[in-house]
Formats: C-alpha cells, sequence, structure tokens
C-alpha cells in the first residue's frame, strides 16, 4: 500500500509496500530471492493470505506453498519487482495468461 506522504511517483508507479504483518518477496523460476530491483514472480506471506481456491484442491497446492523455515508463500503468478525502499512494481504475469482476441 501507499501512504500519503509518499511521492506521486510511489503512489502511481508502484502497488506500494507490504502492509504491516505481512511479507513479499521475489522469486525466480527455481524458488530462489532474487536481489531488488529483479523481475521475477511476486510471493506474499502473511495473514491476509486467502485459505485456497474453492474446489480446487490441485491449484491451491500450486499456489499455496510451505518453505523450508515453515512459513506459508502465496506465488501470485504476477511478474514485478521490489525495489531499495520496499515499493513494488508489477510488470506482467507469470502464469495463467489468457490470450482474447486476434
Amino acid at each position: 500500500m501507499t501512504v500519503r506522504s509518499d511521492s506521486l511517483e510511489q503512489k502511481l508507479e508502484s502497488v506500494g509496500r507490504a502492509l504491516p504483518h505481512t511479507t513479499a518477496k521475489v522469486i525466480d523460476k527455481s524458488n530462489r530471492v532474487l536481489p531488488r530491483g529483479v523481475r521475477g514472480e511476486i510471493c506474499v506471506s502473511g495473514y491476509l493470505l486467502q485459505r485456497g481456491y474453492y474446489k480446487n484442491p490441485a491449484k491451491t497446492a500450486e499456489a499455496m506453498i510451505t518453505d523450508e523455515n515453515g512459513v506459508l508463500w502465496m506465488h501470485t503468478g504476477d511478474e514485478g519487482s521490489i525495489d531499495e525502499a520496499g515499493y513494488c512494481r508489477i510488470t506482467g504475469r507469470v502464469k495463467d495468461i489468457i490470450i482474447r482476441g486476434r
């Protein structure tokens, strides 16, 4: 989220920073955490996670993954980066792309 004191650029060009009591990270295709500013899949953790996809345990298992430290992460399927100040920018999708029309 963004806050009132954030710059206009931070408000317009990002989705803000992680909420209190939540965590976000960006990973590569091998589930390794990427450095700040590098694009990859956005994952989030914390109290606000969904329980899963309605009547779809396979999709839930694909998106909701517990790491080696016992932390549950939701793999969003969004591609983006997190800068040095913690602001997240979404740049696209890494999965579930639907193409409509021609």
